[in-house]
């Protein structure tokens, strides 16, 4: 079990992201137990306290999240990876969240070899998802290619999905991650 991205929470507090092994119990009740790996959210008080805890799952294997970035307006964008098993590799996840918990909308980010989201970021009401592809991936609006062993990517989702998508990369590993 780990956390690996935390923030603050607009109206005070922050939002905790990781994953867990197994169902763990935040004070609401035991979370989690689909026998795999699965990301997780925090919503926590100021005083560390959690407020909700919800287990992310939408693959066969090992599922995590890495990134989390709040709105102004206390919507909750998270970001990680998600396993659809058979032995593929991870498909990118990223999902909206409204403050208590409730999934606005969740998109993945797939193809042919390894995907993840490491890094979000909010400009104005576009959430702004970073991370790595390898082979060709599918971003929505467009199917990208890599130059390389890992590419870089940053696409921008709104209500509607996936509004625009850059690569980047040349013949090494290049990816997005958070400061």
């Amino acid at each position: 079990d780990a956390g690996l991205a935390i923030t603050t929470f607009p109206s005070g507090g922050m939002v905790l992201v990781g994953h867990i092994q197994s169902p763990v119990d935040f004070g609401q009740g035991p979370v989690g137990g689909a026998g795999v790996g699965e990301g997780v959210i925090l919503r926590m008080r100021a005083d560390g306290r959690v407020r909700w805890a919800k287990a992310v799952s939408r693959g066969a294997g090992d599922d995590s999240l890495q990134a989390v970035a709040c709105h102004p307006s206390g919507l909750i964008g998270v970001g990680g990876h998600v396993s659809p098993g058979g032995g593929v590799g991870w498909d990118g996840y990223v999902g909206l969240y409204y403050a208590d918990g409730r999934p606005m909308w969740e998109r993945t980010v797939g193809g042919q070899g390894t995907d993840e989201v490491r890094a979000l970021a909010w400009d104005g009401d576009i959430l702004v998802a970073g991370g790595g592809f390898q082979q060709t991936v599918n971003l929505g609006p467009a199917t990208v290619s890599s130059r390389g062993q890992w590419d870089a990517f940053a696409a921008g989702y709104g209500d509607d999905g996936c509004v625009w998508v850059e690569s980047y990369g040349g013949t090494q590993v290049d990816i997005v991650t958070a400061a």
